[in-house]
Protein backbone atom coordinates (compact mmCIF):
# COMPACT_ATOMS: atom_id res chain seq x y z
CA UNK A 1 0.00 0.00 0.00
CA UNK A 2 1.57 3.54 -0.95
CA UNK A 3 2.03 5.51 2.41
CA UNK A 4 0.23 8.51 2.31
CA UNK A 5 1.49 12.26 2.49
CA UNK A 6 1.09 14.01 6.15
CA UNK A 7 -1.01 16.90 3.77
CA UNK A 8 -3.47 14.03 2.45
CA UNK A 9 -3.56 13.03 6.05
CA UNK A 10 -4.45 16.22 7.22
CA UNK A 11 -6.89 16.67 5.01
CA UNK A 12 -8.85 13.69 5.54
CA UNK A 13 -8.59 14.69 9.29
CA UNK A 14 -9.86 18.29 8.81
CA UNK A 15 -13.08 16.84 6.84
CA UNK A 16 -14.38 15.28 10.11
CA UNK A 17 -13.05 17.89 12.61
CA UNK A 18 -16.29 20.37 12.64
CA UNK A 19 -18.99 17.53 12.78
CA UNK A 20 -16.71 15.33 14.99
CA UNK A 21 -16.64 18.54 17.49
CA UNK A 22 -20.17 19.37 17.86
CA UNK A 23 -21.05 15.24 18.09
CA UNK A 24 -18.35 15.14 20.89
CA UNK A 25 -19.70 18.01 22.77
CA UNK A 26 -23.06 16.10 22.95
CA UNK A 27 -21.59 12.76 23.36
CA UNK A 28 -19.96 13.93 26.88
CA UNK A 29 -23.75 15.27 28.47
CA UNK A 30 -25.12 11.74 27.03
CA UNK A 31 -23.47 9.64 30.68
CA UNK A 32 -25.10 12.43 32.77
CA UNK A 33 -28.44 12.40 31.09
CA UNK A 34 -28.23 8.43 31.53
CA UNK A 35 -27.64 8.38 35.40
CA UNK A 36 -29.32 12.10 36.17
CA UNK A 37 -32.42 12.28 34.24
CA UNK A 38 -33.20 8.47 33.54
CA UNK A 39 -31.58 7.35 36.70
CA UNK A 40 -29.20 4.38 35.74
CA UNK A 41 -26.33 2.94 37.49
CA UNK A 42 -22.90 3.46 35.68
CA UNK A 43 -22.08 -0.13 35.49
CA UNK A 44 -25.13 -0.83 33.75
CA UNK A 45 -24.55 1.83 31.58
CA UNK A 46 -21.29 0.51 30.58
CA UNK A 47 -22.79 -2.79 30.05
CA UNK A 48 -25.36 -1.34 27.76
CA UNK A 49 -23.31 0.43 25.47
CA UNK A 50 -20.68 -2.89 25.58
CA UNK A 51 -23.78 -4.95 24.41
CA UNK A 52 -24.78 -2.54 21.95
CA UNK A 53 -21.65 -2.50 20.42
CA UNK A 54 -21.29 -6.23 20.23
CA UNK A 55 -23.92 -6.43 18.74
CA UNK A 56 -23.45 -4.26 16.08
CA UNK A 57 -20.31 -5.85 14.86
CA UNK A 58 -21.71 -9.52 15.05
CA UNK A 59 -24.77 -9.31 13.59
CA UNK A 60 -26.47 -8.16 9.94
CA UNK A 61 -29.64 -6.04 11.37
CA UNK A 62 -31.56 -6.70 8.16
CA UNK A 63 -30.66 -10.77 8.39
CA UNK A 64 -32.26 -10.81 11.41
CA UNK A 65 -35.57 -9.30 10.40
CA UNK A 66 -35.84 -11.81 7.89
CA UNK A 67 -34.46 -14.47 9.94
CA UNK A 68 -36.88 -14.11 12.98
CA UNK A 69 -39.73 -12.15 11.18
CA UNK A 70 -40.54 -9.39 13.83
CA UNK A 71 -42.16 -6.27 14.05
CA UNK A 72 -40.36 -4.52 16.16
CA UNK A 73 -36.84 -3.69 14.47
CA UNK A 74 -36.35 -0.96 12.03
CA UNK A 75 -34.23 1.27 10.17
CA UNK A 76 -34.02 5.26 10.69
CA UNK A 77 -32.21 6.89 7.25
CA UNK A 78 -31.03 10.01 7.13
CA UNK A 79 -31.54 12.28 4.81
CA UNK A 80 -27.67 13.00 4.57
CA UNK A 81 -27.51 9.82 2.21
CA UNK A 82 -29.44 12.10 -0.30
CA UNK A 83 -27.18 14.61 -1.04
CA UNK A 84 -27.13 15.36 -5.22
CA UNK A 85 -24.82 18.67 -4.19
CA UNK A 86 -22.32 20.05 -1.60
CA UNK A 87 -24.22 22.26 0.55
CA UNK A 88 -23.51 25.87 -1.00
CA UNK A 89 -22.82 27.12 2.88
CA UNK A 90 -19.98 24.95 3.20
CA UNK A 91 -18.92 25.86 -0.31
CA UNK A 92 -19.21 30.11 1.00
CA UNK A 93 -17.68 29.27 4.26
CA UNK A 94 -14.61 27.73 2.26
CA UNK A 95 -14.67 30.85 0.28
CA UNK A 96 -14.42 32.66 3.62
CA UNK A 97 -11.75 30.46 5.00
CA UNK A 98 -9.75 31.66 1.98
CA UNK A 99 -10.55 28.39 -0.69
CA UNK A 100 -9.70 29.32 -4.13
CA UNK A 101 -12.42 28.98 -7.03
CA UNK A 102 -10.06 27.12 -9.00
CA UNK A 103 -9.56 24.38 -5.91
CA UNK A 104 -13.32 24.56 -5.32
CA UNK A 105 -14.62 23.85 -8.92
CA UNK A 106 -11.64 20.83 -8.39
CA UNK A 107 -13.59 19.62 -5.18
CA UNK A 108 -16.90 20.09 -6.90
CA UNK A 109 -16.24 18.32 -9.91
CA UNK A 110 -15.06 15.67 -8.13
CA UNK A 111 -17.96 15.42 -6.27
CA UNK A 112 -20.08 15.16 -9.29
CA UNK A 113 -17.89 12.82 -10.72
CA UNK A 114 -18.59 10.36 -7.98
CA UNK A 115 -22.72 10.57 -8.32
CA UNK A 116 -22.68 9.96 -12.01
CA UNK A 117 -20.02 7.23 -11.53
CA UNK A 118 -21.84 5.80 -8.66
CA UNK A 119 -20.65 6.12 -4.75
CA UNK A 120 -18.39 3.06 -4.25
CA UNK A 121 -19.87 1.55 -0.89
CA UNK A 122 -18.04 1.86 2.93
CA UNK A 123 -17.26 -1.81 3.96
CA UNK A 124 -18.23 -2.20 7.15
CA UNK A 125 -14.52 -2.55 9.71
CA UNK A 126 -14.47 -2.46 13.80
CA UNK A 127 -11.96 -0.33 12.37
CA UNK A 128 -13.63 2.70 11.30
CA UNK A 129 -10.63 4.78 10.29
CA UNK A 130 -9.26 2.18 7.75
CA UNK A 131 -13.07 1.87 6.71
CA UNK A 132 -13.70 5.42 6.03
CA UNK A 133 -9.90 5.46 4.45
CA UNK A 134 -10.24 2.83 1.97
CA UNK A 135 -14.20 4.42 1.37
CA UNK A 136 -12.38 7.80 0.52
CA UNK A 137 -9.30 6.03 -1.27
CA UNK A 138 -12.07 3.87 -3.65
CA UNK A 139 -13.71 7.45 -4.52
CA UNK A 140 -11.36 9.55 -5.65
CA UNK A 141 -9.65 11.20 -3.36
CA UNK A 142 -6.43 11.11 -4.41
CA UNK A 143 -6.90 11.74 -7.66
CA UNK A 144 -8.80 14.95 -6.31
CA UNK A 145 -6.25 16.20 -3.62
CA UNK A 146 -3.61 15.50 -6.29
CA UNK A 147 -5.40 17.65 -8.16
CA UNK A 148 -6.01 20.74 -5.75
CA UNK A 149 -1.86 20.13 -4.65
CA UNK A 150 -0.76 20.85 -8.59
CA UNK A 151 -3.30 24.08 -7.97
CA UNK A 152 -1.16 25.47 -5.67
CA UNK A 153 -4.12 24.38 -3.13
CA UNK A 154 -3.90 25.63 1.06
CA UNK A 155 -5.60 24.55 4.06
CA UNK A 156 -8.85 26.10 3.37
CA UNK A 157 -8.48 24.05 -0.28
CA UNK A 158 -7.75 21.19 1.45
CA UNK A 159 -10.22 21.11 4.08
CA UNK A 160 -12.74 21.79 1.89
CA UNK A 161 -11.97 18.74 -0.13
CA UNK A 162 -11.96 16.29 2.92
CA UNK A 163 -15.26 17.74 3.89
CA UNK A 164 -16.77 16.62 0.79
CA UNK A 165 -17.01 13.29 1.89
CA UNK A 166 -19.18 13.90 4.52
CA UNK A 167 -21.83 14.11 1.88
CA UNK A 168 -23.18 11.22 -0.33
CA UNK A 169 -25.49 10.29 -3.04
CA UNK A 170 -27.91 6.96 -2.51
CA UNK A 171 -30.59 6.41 -5.24
CA UNK A 172 -33.98 6.98 -2.90
CA UNK A 173 -35.61 4.00 -5.27
CA UNK A 174 -33.31 1.61 -3.29
CA UNK A 175 -35.21 2.01 -0.07
CA UNK A 176 -38.06 0.96 -1.58
CA UNK A 177 -37.48 -2.47 -0.99
CA UNK A 178 -37.26 -2.06 2.56
CA UNK A 179 -40.04 0.34 3.52
CA UNK A 180 -42.14 -1.37 5.69
CA UNK A 181 -39.08 -1.60 8.11
CA UNK A 182 -38.48 1.89 7.75
CA UNK A 183 -40.83 4.11 10.72
CA UNK A 184 -39.52 7.57 10.91
CA UNK A 185 -36.64 9.42 8.85
CA UNK A 186 -33.91 12.48 9.69
CA UNK A 187 -34.80 14.37 6.83
CA UNK A 188 -31.44 16.22 7.25
CA UNK A 189 -30.84 19.62 5.41
CA UNK A 190 -28.25 22.28 5.58
CA UNK A 191 -29.96 25.16 3.32
CA UNK A 192 -33.36 25.87 1.94
CA UNK A 193 -33.67 29.25 0.45
CA UNK A 194 -36.58 31.53 0.32
CA UNK A 195 -37.80 29.86 -2.72
CA UNK A 196 -38.11 26.34 -0.90
CA UNK A 197 -35.55 25.21 -2.53
CA UNK A 198 -32.84 22.79 -0.34
CA UNK A 199 -29.05 23.20 -1.85
CA UNK A 200 -27.88 20.42 -1.06
CA UNK A 201 -30.75 17.29 -0.34
CA UNK A 202 -32.94 16.06 -3.77
CA UNK A 203 -36.25 16.57 -1.43
CA UNK A 204 -38.40 15.95 -4.29
CA UNK A 205 -36.76 13.08 -5.73
CA UNK A 206 -36.85 11.36 -1.83
CA UNK A 207 -40.39 12.13 -1.34
CA UNK A 208 -41.55 10.77 -4.35
CA UNK A 209 -39.66 7.58 -3.92
CA UNK A 210 -41.30 7.34 -0.74
CA UNK A 211 -44.87 8.31 -1.54
CA UNK A 212 -44.06 5.17 -4.58
CA UNK A 213 -43.37 2.80 -2.12
CA UNK A 214 -46.59 3.70 0.33
CA UNK A 215 -44.01 5.30 3.40
CA UNK A 216 -46.67 6.13 6.39
CA UNK A 217 -43.83 7.19 9.16
CA UNK A 218 -42.25 10.46 9.67
CA UNK A 219 -39.92 12.77 8.33
CA UNK A 220 -38.20 14.83 11.01
CA UNK A 221 -36.61 18.27 10.25
CA UNK A 222 -32.77 17.91 11.06
CA UNK A 223 -31.01 21.73 10.21
CA UNK A 224 -27.35 20.98 10.15
CA UNK A 225 -26.10 23.88 8.07
CA UNK A 226 -25.75 26.30 10.54
CA UNK A 227 -22.67 25.29 11.95
CA UNK A 228 -21.36 26.79 8.46
CA UNK A 229 -22.93 30.24 8.83
CA UNK A 230 -22.49 31.57 12.52
CA UNK A 231 -19.39 33.24 11.78
CA UNK A 232 -21.17 35.52 10.02
CA UNK A 233 -23.42 36.17 13.16
CA UNK A 234 -26.74 34.75 14.76
CA UNK A 235 -28.66 31.81 13.06
CA UNK A 236 -32.02 31.56 11.98
CA UNK A 237 -32.72 28.09 12.89
CA UNK A 238 -36.15 28.49 13.09
CA UNK A 239 -36.71 30.33 9.81
CA UNK A 240 -34.44 27.15 8.39
CA UNK A 241 -36.63 24.50 9.48
CA UNK A 242 -40.07 26.54 8.88
CA UNK A 243 -38.50 26.69 4.79
CA UNK A 244 -37.99 22.81 5.03
CA UNK A 245 -41.22 21.85 6.68
CA UNK A 246 -42.61 23.20 3.41
CA UNK A 247 -40.59 22.64 0.96
CA UNK A 248 -41.42 18.71 2.11
CA UNK A 249 -45.20 19.94 2.27
CA UNK A 250 -45.00 21.03 -1.36
CA UNK A 251 -43.29 17.82 -2.29
CA UNK A 252 -45.39 15.30 -0.14
CA UNK A 253 -48.70 17.37 -2.00
CA UNK A 254 -47.19 17.68 -5.50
Amino acid sequence: MEKLSLKEKASYGLGDFASQLSWQVVSSYLLVFYTDVFGLAPAMISIILLVARVWDGINDPMEMIHRTGTKYFGFIPDMGIFCKNIPDVLRDNARRKGASEECIRIVDESYAARIAKGFVKIKYDLDLGKANMEYRMANGSREMTDAIEKAGGGPADFAYAGESFTYSWSDPRDLIDNISYIFHTHAKFYNTHADYVETAVAIPEVVAAYKKAGYTGYLSSEYEGGQHIRDLGPVDSVEQVRRHQEAMRRAIEG
